[in-house]
């Protein structure tokens, strides 16, 4: 019987806890399962190697004197696929050094020449909260490319916090998009196992196949007909969509979508789109919009504040997001507003269904 290896990326800046948070993992492992964890260290001794080698019960494979998303990315790749064509591993971990770039690896696997099909789940990422102020954190483009690949963003070492350190790290959590599943504060960086489910991501799990294209959709159901507070919506199905929410209050109107990974936007045709919804239109005018898109091989995030569009290529490898946000201005049904906003966002779709 053929096993779907589950992959788990272990990331995070150097010192965060990576090595100890592995150990956690590995003290939790069911005894019925096969686990292998490929440690990459950017000096040529494999420190981290010996380490958890003494925790036993998986096995290690050493990348030293490289980083595997650039140099050695061909040597992780030649691992990756032994471990997977093996059938031996129900879970392989990566351990990347502290100067990796996740979105790189996540490409990787993407390209993988895969015989069976391999399940990437939950990324996390571990960040030693001592380090981490505000002024760091808006200079740091290497932390915030780490948080934004992250589902599960790990703030380590906070007894070495103050508490008002510890609140503007939440301040920062909160503030990401697309927004983490978990926010964990840990001091020795212990993870409970059931975090690494796919079923604990906040959207399908990537499932990647061999020899078959990815069919728009996958098996997410995608959701087309929406009860809201004030009415139903019926939309134009489409296979790219997973979800729409419509949530309206007195002062505000909030109109979201999210589609799957598979979909391509034209970030020029988004730009055009987005700059068209400045004027008032259906008595509502626009106060915020953020949103994420692959655009071909990497994701934009683009957001509308204080009255300016402003667009920038984040680290990030999961489904298409966007959020407005629009004050009503007269007592107009939205259900209009919303039904054109989707249309013009598939018309930005590079790929048709």
């Amino acid at each position: 019987m053929q096993n779907s290896p589950h992959i788990t990326l272990v990331c995070g800046t150097l010192g965060a806890g990576k090595t100890t948070l592995l150990s956690h993992l590995f003290s939790q492992k069911p005894a019925t399962e096969n686990w292998a964890v490929i440690v990459n260290e950017f000096g040529a001794i494999g420190i981290d190697q010996a380490i958890l080698q003494a925790k036993g019960a998986v096995d290690i494979q050493q990348i030293p004197g490289g980083c595997i998303c650039c140099s050695a990315l061909g040597e992780l790749q030649n691992q990756l696929q032994q471990l997977i064509d093996s059938n031996r591993y129900q879970r392989i971990l990566i351990e990347p050094t502290g100067l990796s770039e996740v979105d790189s690896l996540v490409d990787m696997i993407r390209q993988l020449n895969l015989h069976n099909p391999v399940q990437l789940d939950n990324i996390i990422c571990v960040l030693a909260a001592d380090e981490v102020d505000a002024s760091r954190w808006h200079t740091q483009l290497s932390w915030q490319n780490l948080a934004n690949m992250a589902d599960i963003l790990v703030f380590n070492k906070t007894d070495l916090c103050s508490t008002t350190q510890l609140a503007l790290l939440e301040q920062l959590g909160a503030q990401l998009y697309p927004p983490k599943h978990q926010l964990l504060f840990t001091q020795q960086a212990q993870l409970p196992l059931a975090a690494l489910q796919s079923a604990s991501r906040p959207t399908q799990a990537w499932v990647f196949s061999p020899s078959v294209q990815p069919k728009f959709g996958l098996t997410a159901q995608s959701q087309h007909f929406i009860q809201t507070q004030t009415q139903s919506l019926s939309f134009e199905p489409h296979p790219m969509l997973q979800d729409f929410q419509l949530q309206t209050s007195a002062e505000t109107l909030s109109i979201g979508w999210r589609f799957c990974e598979q979909a391509v936007f034209d970030w020029r045709a988004l730009q055009m789109l987005f700059e068209s919804l400045q004027q008032p239109a259906h008595g509502t005018l626009l106060l915020r919009m953020k949103g994420v898109f692959r655009v071909g091989k990497p994701w934009m995030l683009f957001q509308w504040r204080n009255q300016q569009l402003s667009r920038e290529i984040i680290a990030y490898r999961n489904d298409s997001r966007v959020e407005f946000l629009f004050t009503p201005v007269t007592q107009e049904d939205p259900s209009q507003q919303a039904i054109e906003i989707y249309q013009k966002l598939l018309n930005c779709l590079q790929v048709p269904a």
